[in-house]
């Protein structure tokens, strides 16, 4: 299966690849990659659900209320239902970085969650063994 989401807001997915959920499984991880399933993928990425992305969002400073708008009805649209948070991996970020998405997050009432890439990667692979609904972005 290949298909491009169409762009919006300045922000388009492209997608990679869908696994298995029971395959679905983060094993290593660097500055600008993962490895799922013994694939490497290359930042900036987005998965949703078992489904992973190519997305255009190239630094955290880009993101905005438009794209969290965006990601939600891309979501639902793929999966009949909204994401109950949206999850950051990023290597480095600051307490302005932090201030800026939780006011987008009250905004959209979503949670919103900005960690560094190894917790990242922990939390997915904690999420999706509980079978959450939830967004990952690695940036």
């Amino acid at each position: 299966m290949s298909y491009k989401i169409k762009k919006n807001q300045g922000l388009s997915l492209t997608f990679k690849e869908e696994f298995d959920l029971s395959k679905l499984f983060i094993s290593s991880y660097s500055d600008n990659k993962i490895n799922i399933n013994n694939i490497n993928y290359d930042f900036p990425i987005c998965i949703f659900g078992q489904k992973i992305f190519e997305i255009s969002l190239k630094d955290l400073k880009a993101f905005t209320s438009d794209h969290i708008k965006y990601l939600n009805s891309k979501y639902f649209s793929l999966n009949s239902s909204y994401p109950e948070l949206i999850l950051i991996g990023i290597k480095d970020y600051n307490s302005k970085d932090i201030l800026r998405l939780r006011d987008i997050s009250e905004k959209n009432k979503i949670g919103l969650d900005l960690m560094k890439i190894g917790q990242a990667s922990g939390t997915f692979n904690f999420l999706t063994l509980e079978k959450r609904d939830f967004i990952t972005i690695f940036i």
